[in-house]
This record gives C-alpha cells, structure tokens and sequence, in this order.
C-alpha cells in the first residue's frame, strides 16, 4: 500500500510542478511583453524627437497670452501678447509670411517675414524678410533686412556683452 500511496504523492508533486511551471512560464513572457517597447513609443522617445521642440501656431489660430517656448517657435496665424525663450541660444521665433505678432518678443534669433507691432529683442539676430512689416523697437546684436521690407519704429544695438558682473566683481 506504501508503494502505491507514494506514487500518488508523487503525482501530486509532479503535477503541481507542472502546473507551478505553466504559470511561471505563463508570467515570465507577460513580463517580458510589457519589457518590449511598442515600435510608435520608440519613435516618439527617440533622440530625434526628444531634441524636435517646434511649437506652432497654425494659419487661422488667434492666440492671445504669454508664451514661453524651447527651440523653435513658428507663427502662421495671429499671437497677441508676450513671446519669451527658454533659456536656449539657438532658438529662433518664426513669424510667416501672413502671420501677425503683437505684443513682444524676447529671444535669440528672431526672423520675420510677417506683420509685427511689438518690441522685438534678438539677443542675437533679428532677420527681416522683403514681406515684412514691422513697427516698434527692435533690439538686436546682429541685424539683416531684405530689400522691401517695411520698418517704422526705432532700431537699437546691442552691445556685445562684456564680462559678466561676478568677474568685474572679483577684479
């Protein structure tokens, strides 16, 4: 009777090994599913697209209010109010051939080929293009104005910055 009450314990053993198993398995590849990345979430995490930071506003939008922005940021339609750069030295401001900005504007590089009425400062270019019409002060470190464009306002350069106060400071 020992022989055959031990076969059955075994059974048992072996059956919930197998069973124990199964599941095992059946978590260990549900875990390894939810380890693989979907192809679309690598394509939006990618290094590309984590350095794209290009903020528009459509032909048609009117916005109005205050915008800070990284990169770049494209006008097509109307902004009123006030265009600020994150703190990056590259970025550029973009006001499209058909696009209005009123209000102002604070980054480095600034390119207009629209209607502005706004005081524009390009820490370090203002680029205006022959379809442009711009008034009010427009501050700049480097200009460039296309044949026919439209200026009404008052031009300012900025001088190219010295030292900064902690060196002057510690002199």
């Amino acid at each position: 009777m020992m022989p055959a009450q031990g076969w059955a314990l075994a059974t048992d053993t072996q059956t919930f090994f197998s069973i124990w198993h199964y599941f095992y398995q059946l978590i260990v590849d549900s875990t390894d599913l939810l380890l693989e990345r979907p192809p679309w979430l690598e394509s939006m995490n990618s290094k590309q697209s984590r350095n794209a930071a290009t903020s528009l506003v459509a032909a048609g939008t009117i916005l109005s209010g205050d915008i800070t922005f990284c990169q770049e940021l494209v006008i097509a339609g109307t902004v009123n109010g006030s265009v600020m750069c994150k703190e990056q030295d590259n970025s550029v401001v973009k006001i499209l051939e058909g696009g209005t900005f009123t209000g102002e504007i604070n980054a480095p590089r600034v390119e207009i080929a629209g209607r502005v009425d706004a005081n524009v400062t390009g820490t370090t270019s203002v680029f205006i293009d022959s379809s442009a019409e711009v008034s009010g002060v427009i501050r700049f470190f480097k200009l460039a104005v296309s044949p026919g464009a439209v200026i009404t306002g008052e031009l300012v350069t900025m001088a190219e910055e010295s030292e900064s106060p902690l060196a002057q400071a510690t002199k």
